[in-house]
């Protein structure tokens, strides 16, 4: 990428290239760029060889706004380095679009990274709105390899399409690890919107996450994950098929999945929804994850498909069951937690770590 075509506005430093290191730094105020590419509340363009960078215990309570992609809260555009205990709270960011496309890539904390990271115990509290694609309550896209850990997002998201509560998708990157977080509040939008992630690459695997997001949007949505179908494998081709994706011990408690399609969407003709995977392939790994019982899910123009059952453990030996056969339909409900069981005693239930979570209270909280 030609660096000089990111002209890196931050509330401290526009653009690095070489060794740096940011350890508890704080950036309050306004953060606006009318201009150019990478924009963040700390730094707007991150560039450091391996080994030679770490921001650390950093955060900010800054409005940050940009006219043109790659935005966050923190970082705008993240090229090498360390990244961990960082957060925003009482932020908000407001992101624009690519020039020439319709790709805000923007994040609670990082709108962008274009190498491998390893992103953990951080968390965003606030607002963030996007005029186009690919938004993340804490990192919009990762298009090189990413492991998630332990991070959180409580606030709300509107915009158009790909918004994921944590990250909205990894680019076609196989390998990355979502473990041990969880988000709150409401995401708005088009299509694909998950309350964790929005799309999912082969290989990819979410663990142990929990998310309370209400999802309001028209088509492709997923209490936990909007897609995991190989980023690009069509509706039609989901029989059948093992992506290697998987999704384990996860809870949907999210208090509303719908559709702003007057009417419903149509299963026979368009693409399906669910509380767990909304969009996913007949033989990924899909195993003890659960539902809240009284989750309001309003999609389908057919009110029975509106009706969610319980499906078994999914696995290459133990195809998708479903219960209707339309089409598009491939998609994954999990099973229902009992009655007056709260996200805590679910995620107790299911074997959740103790050392990693407290769940003394309704809702898991990390430690």
């Amino acid at each position: 990428t030609d660096v000089d075509n990111y002209v890196g506005t931050g509330g401290l430093i526009g653009k690095t290239l070489g060794n740096v290191k940011m350890l508890g730094c704080h950036v309050s105020g306004t953060v606006y760029s009318a201009a150019g590419r990478a924009t963040g509340g700390l730094v707007g363009y991150w560039s450091v060889a391996a080994g030679e960078g770490d921001i650390d215990s950093c955060w900010t309570d800054a409005t940050v706004t940009s006219v043109n992609d790659c935005t966050g809260g923190l970082v705008g555009w993240f090229a090498g380095g360390v990244f961990r205990n960082n957060w925003a709270e009482n932020a908000s960011v407001d992101c624009g679009l690519k020039a020439s496309g319709t790709y805000s890539y923007c994040g609670g904390l990082i709108g962008h990274s274009s190498t491998s990271i390893d992103l953990s115990d951080c968390h965003f509290v606030g607002s963030i709105k996007g005029k186009g694609t690919i938004i993340g309550g804490v990192i919009g896209q990762a298009t090189n390899g990413i492991r998630i850990q332990r991070c959180w997002f409580d606030g709300s998201i509107t915009g158009g399409s790909y918004i994921g509560g944590i990250l909205s998708r990894t680019g076609n990157k196989e390998g990355y690890l979502l473990s041990d977080c969880y988000s709150r509040g409401s995401i708005d939008g088009t299509t694909y919107l998950g309350g964790l992630v929005a799309d999912t690459y082969a290989g990819n695997t979410i663990r142990n996450c929990w998310s309370g997001c209400s999802v309001n949007g028209t088509y492709g949505l997923g209490g936990l994950i909007a897609r995991a179908s190989n980023a690009s494998g069509s509706a039609v081709l989901m029989g059948g098929q093992n992506f290697n994706i998987t999704v384990e011990g996860c809870i949907a408690w999210n208090n509303s999945i719908s559709t702003k399609t007057s009417g419903g969407e149509n299963p026979e003709t368009h693409y399906p929804c669910a509380p767990v995977v909304g969009y996913t392939a007949e033989k990924n790994t899909l195993k003890n994850c659960w539902r809240r019982p009284d989750m309001y899910f309003n999609y389908f123009s057919k009110p029975d498909y509106n009706v969610l059952y319980d499906q078994d453990d999914v696995d290459a030996d133990h195809p998708l069951y479903r219960k209707w056969t339309d089409k598009y339909y491939f998609s994954y409900n999990g099973k229902a937690s009992s009655a007056g069981e709260t996200v805590s005693a679910t995620a107790k239930r299911i074997g959740w770590d103790e050392s990693v979570w407290d769940l003394s209270g309704s809702e898991p909280r990390l430690r």
